[in-house]
């Protein structure tokens, strides 16, 4: 064989050694490359997942947050327009007793007759100056007395009995607060801010 010979097959035998220890690297380093990424990936996955619940924590934290905020608003627009009607209510009371005489004068014959029912024989009955001729025919008939108290006094009756132990407080602003509280749970209810 000739020099030349021996040459170009060494030559091809080197060429080949290479290109097999060049695959074997390409082979191992695709493991290696595979191996890290696996690796990256379980690492990251941990890391999600030992975080997860602290995300969740949080986002419903934040979501609870809005939520109480939420019902504030609400409840301070509720009560704004609560108190609102009650203002209302005891403006129309008011001009109801000043103005319309027939209902106020019918209105005022009942409210002080529920009272002295439940006052008994004997009772008195307080209520502004101005008030006091409405009455005095059924104060009269039902033997009670009758105080007369200044005239800007809150309309309708205070009824107390002859022995003092029992108070009947029918004024109009007494009345509307015993309408509030009865009312305000239905009234929270329709303004959307109840229980």
């Amino acid at each position: 064989m000739s020099l030349a010979a021996i040459l170009r097959a060494v030559e091809a035998e080197a060429a080949a050694e290479a290109e097999a220890t060049l695959s074997s690297a390409r082979e191992q380093a695709e493991r290696l490359v595979a191996d890290a990424q696996a690796a990256a990936d379980a690492r990251v996955a941990e890391a999600v997942s030992a975080a997860e619940p602290g995300f969740a924590a949080e986002a419903v934290r934040v979501v609870n947050v809005a939520r109480m905020r939420l019902l504030r608003r609400r409840a301070e627009l509720g009560t704004a327009s609560f108190e609102a009607a009650w203002q209302e209510a005891r403006g129309r009371l008011d001009r109801l007793a000043a103005t319309d005489g027939m209902r106020w004068r019918s209105a005022l014959r009942r409210i002080t007759t529920e009272a002295l029912e439940m006052a008994g024989p004997g009772a008195s009955v307080a209520l502004p100056s101005v008030e006091v001729p409405l009455v005095e025919a059924l104060a009269a008939e039902r033997h009670a007395t009758l105080e007369a108290l200044p005239a800007d006094a809150p309309p309708g009756p205070v009824v107390r009995s002859a022995d003092g132990r029992i108070e009947i407080d029918a004024t109009l602003p007494t009345r509307l607060g015993r309408a509030r509280v009865m009312l305000a749970e239905d009234v929270a209810g329709a303004l959307g801010v109840g229980g």
